[in-house]
């Protein structure tokens, strides 16, 4: 009986223990509570850094393995599938982790030249967080910009925004690499590099255009750092655009404030010259063939040309130094037989000897109120209210004769200014009546030098150096020449030489043009006048603009012009 009682005893513990043993053993499940993984609730790493649209997915086999596919992280893959271990962490999240070999991106056979390391947390929430860690030599291949490049050109911070990345493939078992720049500045766009790569030591050079060379120093490492720096070198180096404020630049003596050089280099010896915003009237001057000759033991490069056509010659002398700045002389002279001082042709009487032809399409001309009310009164007998052409032009000439005759030259300079000599017009200062010795008559010779010409097509053109007033014009589109251009292309004038005689005169269409654009400024001007002198500009003012809007509109005919004479 105790026999069967012991033996009952130990079958009971037996069992005891064998269900507790089975309760051991139950089936881990938590894995199957983790929801799918969204890119809003993965924290990705790799080396350390954060890299920009990198996610990863995690596809759970069972509570020991799953696969987790980077996707976007790892340079020239756009996913890695990784098979992972995991291990309960606690009783919402697991670890996992794993590796894998990878080939360089367009590399050809290697050994494992890429090793990447996943480890990881995920948890029931759906959240996951995962660092990689590359190492092997194709390990530093990839895209660096922003934060992860560090940049110097020519001893100069340069960009390292995306617009100006850089990517790195390593290649020949980590002994060579090729760099890619998507842009380098004022150089090329996507300029390709050969360079030895030792121990994350990088070194080379590339010539990216003719004549231009750049060595190329650095460093990268797995750290996500690509630091380098660029010198450049070579006569190509001076193939660039210098403008006038950020250069020394003189035309004509006069150093300037506008205009550029750009240099393109066509061999060794030889570069193209282009001269913008110099000459008057928006002309570009190109010396085709300007000479380089390099200065011995530095980067220093001096060029010289000369244009020359049948209308000017223009000589170029520069230096672009190691700072890579131009130092330049531009000299302009004008080829004519317009050069040289004219003297105003005067009339046995002493009067000018003005051109003016004038017709309306009416054959008469009716003068405004407005104007007949502020003509002087002893000129009203020479300005009835209606006048037939002919009478107006026979005043008018006897207006000019007598007041142009105050002009006494005006010279066209070989370096293309115009030079107005002139004296004051006597003034009844005293006011008695008349103009005598008593009112001290000042006939000390004046110059206006405010004017440039050119000649163009058999053209001569009148141009002013005042940009900031080429917004104050008016197009008059019913007109074959547009005074919206008198700041930029000049003033076109018709002149002609004939032996010793020199005769200048403004067409029809100039005449008007000028008119309307002077009837604008007027007001502009006297603004701008003394107190003391807005009185008589006012009386000015009124007679121009009953003039233009008057008689202006209904001209078919004018020509002005004087006569001079060697």
């Amino acid at each position: 009986m105790k026999k069967n009682l012991f033996y009952y005893l130990f079958a009971v513990i037996c069992s005891v223990t064998l269900f507790t043993a089975c309760s051991d053993d139950d089936e881990d499940t938590t894995w199957q509570q983790i929801p799918e993984i969204t890119n809003d609730n993965v924290t990705l790493k790799l080396n350390n850094t954060t890299p920009a649209g990198a996610t990863a997915t995690l596809d759970i086999i069972n509570g020991e393995n799953a696969k987790v596919t980077l996707i976007n992280a790892i340079y020239g893959h756009a996913s890695v599938p990784v098979n992972v271990t995991m291990e309960k962490k606690n009783d919402t999240s697991y670890n996992f982790s794993g590796t894998t070999d990878l080939e360089a991106a367009r590399m050809e056979a290697s050994n494992s030249p890429l090793k990447v390391t996943v480890n990881g947390t995920v948890d029931t929430a759906g959240k996951m967080t995962i660092d990689v860690a590359t190492s092997g030599w194709a390990a530093v291949s990839g895209v660096y910009a922003n934060d992860s490049l560090a940049i110097t050109f020519d001893g100069k911070s340069h960009n390292n925004g995306s617009d100006y990345a850089v990517t790195l493939i390593a290649k020949e078992n980590g002994s060579a690499a090729t760099l890619v720049f998507k842009k380098i500045i004022n150089v090329a766009l996507n300029v390709e590099a050969d360079v030895t790569l030792n121990n994350g030591k990088i070194s080379g050079t590339v010539e990216p255009k003719l004549g231009y060379t750049i060595t190329i120093d650095g460093s990268v490492d797995n750290s996500g750092k690509l630091t380098l720096d660029l010198v450049s070198s070579g006569y190509g180096t001076i193939d660039a655009s210098y403008s006038a404020k950020g250069n020394a630049i003189t035309y004509n003596g006069k150093e300037l404030t506008s205009g550029s050089v750009s240099i393109k280099v066509l061999s060794e010896k030889a570069a193209q010259v282009t001269l913008s915003g110099m000459l008057v009237g928006s002309r570009t001057a190109v010396i085709e063939e300007a000479v380089i000759t390099k200065e011995e033991g530095k980067e220093v490069y001096a060029l010289s040309g000369e244009l020359k056509n049948n209308d000017y010659t223009v000589t170029f002398k520069g230096t672009v130094g190691e700072d890579r700045k131009l130092t330049a002389e531009v000299t302009y002279r004008v080829i004519g037989d317009i050069i040289g001082k004219w003297n105003l042709m005067k009339t046995p009487e002493n009067m000018a000897a003005p051109i003016f032809k004038f017709a309306t399409n009416k054959g008469s001309v009716t003068l405004p109120e407005s104007l007949l009310d502020i003509i002087p009164e002893n000129m009203k007998p020479m300005f009835p209210a209606t006048m037939p052409d002919a009478q107006l032009t026979q005043v008018i000439q006897a207006l000019l004769g007598t007041y142009a005759v105050y002009l006494q030259s005006i010279e066209f300079a070989e370096n293309g200014r115009v030079i107005a000599s002139y004296i004051d017009m006597p003034k009844d200062v005293n006011g008695d009546g008349k103009i005598d010795a008593q009112d001290a008559v000042d006939t000390t010779p004046k110059t206006f030098a405010m004017l440039q010409y050119y000649m163009k097509d058999g053209q001569l053109y009148l141009a002013f150096d005042l940009s900031e007033l080429l917004s104050m014009m008016s197009v008059d589109n019913s007109r074959s020449w547009d005074p919206s251009t008198v700041l930029t292309e000049g003033i076109p004038v018709s002149y002609q030489v004939a032996g010793n005689t020199l005769s200048v005169s403004l067409v029809t269409d100039v005449v008007v043009g000028l008119a309307g654009f002077a009837n604008t400024m007027l007001p502009i001007i006297g603004m701008m006048l003394p107190e003391e002198m807005k009185p008589q500009f006012a009386v000015i003012e009124k007679i121009f603009s009953a003039i233009v809007e008057g008689i202006i509109p209904d001209v078919k005919e004018l020509e002005v012009g004087l006569m001079f004479t060697k």
